[in-house]
């Protein structure tokens, strides 16, 4: 039993160190605001590119 958790441990070793490193590099450059100026242009592109709107009569 040991022999086997130690085989699976060793096959995915690489993805259980590598995915919550990036992970965490992400959640970081997210709360120093790496990511603020592209979230607001690709927000911006998505208002210009929606279909425009018909007036209201109200």
């Amino acid at each position: 039993m040991w022999q086997t958790i130690k085989q699976q441990i060793q096959q995915w070793g690489t993805v259980l160190l590598i995915a919550p490193s990036i992970a965490g590099l992400v959640i970081l450059g997210s709360n120093a605001g790496l990511f603020r100026m592209l979230e607001w242009a690709s927000q911006d592109q998505l208002f210009r590119l929606r279909p425009k709107e018909s007036v209201d009569e109200r």
